[in-house]
């Protein structure tokens, strides 16, 4: 069965965009633009007692580990670039293949601000074959215009397996597929530059797409895909090619 609505999203990715599918790819290591390093050491059950409950994968499950850690993110999207987060690992999460009858399991990473405990990102395991581009991704919201915040976590309704098997569904890629991938739950108020909005500002999740053969754009290999689902129905909003 034709997914028309992903032909569709598609076209309208590509409607800024003339290039034509890239011949050759570059292989190097990851790109990642989440890294952090550890705080001061915390005893296992330490951190067990004072991470906090969470339930953004669903059904609350206890994570394989957690640890406190300085997080930076080179695109924060409205939020702080460094933050205080506990950081806490997710083995075997099932997110559900386009034809609703098969399911895959990936390992994620979630960072929940040290404060709060809000979902700051979710993230996949980078992988060591990363495609790379010729030049560097940059500030993808202040290239393109987009003014986000953070997210109003009141009201936050979506899970992140949901996130990841809408954008597999929309776009046909596997996560598994990619170098890595990013989701970041945000507020948009529809301040865009060139963008003119049809709905009115929400809760979005914004999913980086990292280290894939995308398209080639005037010789440069365009390797980063961003693209902003509405939180609640996850309705695709719009979204982007970068290098």
């Amino acid at each position: 069965m034709i997914n028309w609505i992903s032909l569709f999203v598609q076209a309208q990715l590509l409607l800024t965009i003339t290039g034509e599918e890239p011949r050759q790819r570059d292989y190097g290591a990851s790109a990642s633009p989440v890294s952090w390093q550890d705080s001061e050491p915390t005893e296992p059950k330490q951190a067990a007692k004072s991470f906090p409950s969470q339930q953004v994968l669903g059904a609350y499950r206890e994570p394989s580990s957690v640890k406190m850690v300085q997080l930076h993110d080179d695109r924060p999207y409205g939020e702080l670039p460094d933050q205080s987060v506990w950081l806490a690992r997710y083995d075997s999460v099932s997110v559900v293949a386009p034809d609703s009858n098969s399911s895959i399991v990936v390992t994620l990473s979630c960072a929940f601000k040290a404060d709060t405990g809000e979902l700051l990102c979710a993230f996949t395991d980078a992988s060591s074959r990363w495609v790379r581009s010729s030049e560097a991704t940059g500030d993808i919201a202040s290239f393109l215009g987009w003014k986000m915040y953070p997210a109003r976590y009141e009201a936050m309704r979506s899970k992140v397996q949901d996130v990841l098997a809408t954008f597999w569904w929309q776009f046909g890629i596997d996560p598994r597929q990619l170098g890595q991938i990013i989701v970041r739950p945000r507020f948009n108020n529809n301040e865009l530059r060139s963008l003119i909005p049809k709905e009115p500002p929400s809760n979005v999740w914004i999913v980086e797409a990292l280290g894939r053969s995308f398209l080639e754009r005037h010789g440069k290999l365009l390797t980063t895909q961003v693209y902003l689902f509405r939180d609640g129905d996850l309705k695709g909003l719009f979204g982007a090619y970068r290098p």
